[in-house]
């Protein structure tokens, strides 16, 4: 019985294994078209691995455990997103954090606190609105009186999205991403050069309601509908990044790094953590992150130098900060 549960556990294991090295082909030949690779694209990626282990369990052949986990491993790589900062630098001239501050749910004071102790010289913040429960509370009042000396830009959604600059800004606007969304925009002015930063916070489901009421095509509907909500809002922001500007984009996009959206936007900018970022930099949920959310791109007037991810729990999101 126990050699008949070994051969099953290894033809299982063989098979699991060849599943993961197809799924990327798959993906790369037809990415978010169809609603079972849009499920597996932005489940937690640790949850591809996971089954390794049941396999793993009645294996006895230390020569069979080695050359698993090595091949685990290897998949790590590309699965779990780790990233090595082989281009890091030392020197920056401007640092740049994003944050989802959840409507200051977690204290409004502590979080002002908290980004004057970071001493970054542009924040950019999503959710920053009152709490639906409390509108006569605006977090920004208690974050502003904690940073004196940054001017602020604010907009979007019940004024969700605000831009914090040690640097004066010259102008701000918002622009329309695809009718679902807005980036608001700040231009500020460093060292006598203008610079665009743009921070954004992407809707997902179906907020153009293209299922209408009662629709009973299912979740598989859904699914193909909201990653078309997230593709056309990238594709209105990488039209904002092909303008000859240097432009900061920062936010909470609801997209891993291994999507389509990602792969869009790659084209005219730099995620800075995968440039220079150490580890996995997954920032939601706070307490036990699974996914990679929250970026920082540049475009290619700036050089990245470092990009981490804080531990700070004030949020349902961890805080992403780049030195440029």
């Amino acid at each position: 019985m126990r050699i008949w549960i070994q051969r099953c556990a290894r033809f299982g294991l063989a098979l699991y294994a060849v599943a993961l090295l197809l799924l990327p082909i798959l993906w790369s030949v037809w990415g978010e078209r169809y609603a079972p690779l849009i499920l597996l694209r932005y489940m937690p990626a640790v949850a591809f691995l996971a089954p390794f282990a049941l396999f793993l369990l009645p294996e006895r052949s230390p020569r069979v455990w080695l050359g698993s986990m090595a091949f685990l491993c290897w998949m790590s790589v590309y699965y779990l997103g780790f990233e090595m900062p082989f281009r890091s630098g030392e020197g920056s001239a401007l640092s740049v954090m994003t944050y989802n501050i959840k409507a200051g749910l977690e204290g409004p004071e502590d979080l002002g606190s908290f980004l004057a102790e970071q001493d970054v010289d542009v924040i950019c913040l999503q959710e920053a609105r009152p709490p639906i429960a409390k509108p006569d509370i605006d977090p920004v009042n208690a974050i502003a009186a904690a940073l004196p000396n940054h001017k602020m830009a604010r907009g979007g959604i019940r004024g969700e999205l605000v831009i914090l600059s040690k640097y004066p800004i010259v102008s701000m606007a918002e622009r329309d991403l695809a009718g679902m969304s807005q980036a608001l925009e700040a231009r500020i002015k460093v060292d006598d050069k203008e610079i665009r930063v743009l921070t954004v916070h992407l809707m997902t489901g179906d907020p153009l309601k293209r299922l209408g009421t009662g629709d009973r095509r299912g979740r598989f509907a859904w699914l193909r509908v909201t990653a078309e909500t997230r593709k056309e809002q990238i594709g209105a922001l990488s039209a904002l990044l092909s303008e000859e500007i240097p432009t900061i984009l920062t936010g909470d996009f609801n997209t891993p790094p291994n999507s389509d959206g990602h792969a869009l936007l790659s084209r005219d900018a730099r995620d800075c953590f995968e440039s220079v970022g150490a580890g996995f930099g997954y920032t939601y949920p706070v307490r036990l992150p699974v996914w990679r959310i929250d970026y920082i791109w540049v475009s290619r007037h700036f050089t990245p130098a470092s990009c981490r991810v804080s531990k700070s729990t004030l949020s349902d999101h961890r805080p992403v900060t780049a030195r440029l």
